[in-house]
């Protein structure tokens, strides 16, 4: 992980510069936590939808939905 945030920032410690902000990043995040408005999960609804449609497991829709818009992989 390391290697690839130096590479996409050219800076050789990005990921540990990520790794140190984020706990204090996340305190803030969960304090705010009873302010946020958060919206209705649709995931599980949308997976059961893929999976009846093209009859196929859950469990496949999800392997298949992660590649769904990447090049070679449309229908």
């Amino acid at each position: 992980m390391d290697k690839f945030y130096e590479i996409v920032t050219g800076d050789s410690k990005a990921f540990y510069k990520l790794c140190m902000v984020l706990p204090n990043i996340i305190k803030q995040v969960v304090s705010a936590a009873d302010k946020l408005e958060t919206p209705k999960d649709t995931v599980l609804e949308e997976l059961k939808a893929i999976s009846e449609k093209q009859d196929i497991s859950i469990e496949l829709a999800v392997y298949l939905l992660g590649f769904e818009s990447y090049n070679g992989f449309n229908k």
